[in-house]
């Protein structure tokens, strides 16, 4: 983010955030997944998702697309705890696609410095899987595990 000012005398200031980064090994960690992976900063925005959670619809951009997800990500970063749940979403995030449901973990990335406020979210395709619960785009379990 970059800010830029004039001050009473027309000296112009220019203000650049820090870009949040990864830590280091993260990417290349969540580059041998096989589930769905996505990394918020402490502004929700996407630091890094998968191919596969950008064909799914998951995200767009620096957008998380579901917002049951992003629910999640807030409450975990609130409060440090791991949540679990299950969720739907139609192929390419498109109205009337084909549905599928998925099995998610999200989690806080540490509290070191440099990873403050960063949220990992895993997100495994149960669609072929026996016993999946099908939820139509709504998350139909959460819960925490310490």
């Amino acid at each position: 983010m970059s800010v830029s000012a004039r001050t009473g005398n027309g000296t112009s200031l220019e203000y650049s955030a820090p870009a949040t980064r990864l830590p280091p090994g993260i990417a290349s960690v969540l580059s041998v997944l096989s589930s769905s992976a996505v990394v918020l900063d402490r502004e929700d925005r996407v630091l890094q998702a998968s191919e596969a959670a950008r064909s799914f619809g998951m995200v767009q951009g620096e957008r998380l697309m579901v917002s049951e997800l992003l629910a999640l990500a807030r409450q975990v970063r609130r409060d440090g705890e791991i949540r679990e749940g299950e969720f739907e979403v139609s192929a390419g995030g498109k109205i009337g696609g084909r549905m599928t449901s998925f099995a998610v973990r999200v989690a806080p990335l540490g509290g070191d410095v440099g990873c403050e406020g960063l949220v990992l979210v895993l997100a495994e395709d149960q669609t072929e899987s026996p016993g999946s619960k099908r939820s139509a785009g709504i998350l139909s379990r959460t819960s925490a595990t310490s």
